[in-house]
């Protein structure tokens, strides 16, 4: 229980409807879902009963408005107490890297999500190649990885010493052409890789890892003519005809179910994959609490929603 959840419930139950709520919070209405719902669990029990927009207290709701207006009104007695006298303001800082083929933007709700529990919280979010931002995890410079992790023994025995959360469930990867592909040459078999361009994810991405090495294993002369970190960039070259790619099938799920793009499953060589949130593994204590909830934000289900 935080105290902005405790601040959050309160102005519910003046409003008796999340959507005011949210504009006088100044955060969206799915922040203040959230934070009512992880009140009700932590709880166990609801906290309000829902009636079409509107929201009325249910019966444990009512017994913990009374604690609830007890602390809000403690917190602010020492809040006016302590601002007298330190009047700095600690900020909270958040660092997110995300990897290849997400499907994660900016534009996510993700900090909205994270300011609706920490008001002065800075989430910043960039780009980058999944090993780089491994290094910058271990020296504390990136808090949350999120990337797609491959379902091989070699990927998660290097990943043995972070804390590997996953964000949805597994993706098969996909050999992915155009239909408008040759299709003497497009078969369920690893030659089929040897007899069209590819365009891949760059090195140092834990997917691109995983393909050099099963490539590697084969004994497979890959034919790769771009790399790039830009999904969609991939996606349109792939749909011109002019080369084949390998992605987790929901990197490229608008494209499929279109009839746009076509896979093809190999599962004696492709493995698996699957979204997840990468953090540090904390020996001695439990990992800070802004980084835990920015896990749990992302394994919440919110991503696979959107």
């Amino acid at each position: 229980m935080t105290l902005s959840q405790i601040h959050t419930f309160l102005t519910v139950t003046q409003t008796l409807n999340f959507s005011q709520a949210a504009k006088i919070l100044g955060v969206t209405q799915p922040a203040v879902s959230t934070q009512i719902q992880l009140l009700e669990e932590e709880f166990g029990v609801r906290l309000f009963n829902r009636v079409g927009r509107r929201v009325f207290l249910s019966p444990n709701g009512i017994l913990f408005l009374d604690h609830a207006k007890s602390i809000w009104d403690q917190v602010k007695n020492t809040s006016k107490i302590m601002t007298e006298k330190m009047p700095a303001i600690k900020v909270e800082q958040l660092s997110v890297g995300i990897g290849f083929a997400t499907g994660f933007t900016r534009n996510t709700p993700f900090t909205s999500f994270v300011r609706g529990t920490y008001k002065n919280a800075t989430v910043s979010i960039h780009q980058g190649l999944d090993q780089d931002m491994i290094s910058e995890l271990l020296a504390g410079k990136t808090d949350i990885i999120l990337t797609h992790v491959p379902d091989a023994p070699h990927i998660k025995n290097g990943l043995s010493h972070l804390s590997i959360h996953p964000v949805g469930g597994p993706s098969n990867l996909l050999i992915l052409a155009s239909p408008t592909i040759s299709k003497e040459k497009w078969q369920r078999d690893v030659g089929t890789l040897k007899s069209f361009p590819l365009i891949l994810p760059n090195k140092k991405n834990l997917l691109r890892d995983f393909i050099d090495y099963e490539a590697q294993k084969n004994a497979l002369s890959l034919n790769v003519t771009m790399e790039t970190t830009d999904t969609d960039l991939i996606l349109k070259i792939v749909m011109t005809g002019v080369g084949i790619t390998i992605l987790p099938a929901s990197a490229a799920k608008n494209e499929l179910d279109s009839g746009s793009i076509i896979g093809l499953s190999l599962p004696d060589f492709l493995a698996n994959s699957t979204l997840c949130a990468i953090t540090r593994q904390e020996v001695d204590a439990e990992p800070a609490p802004l980084v835990k909830l920015g896990t749990r934000i992302f394994t919440s289900g919110w991503m696979e929603k959107t």
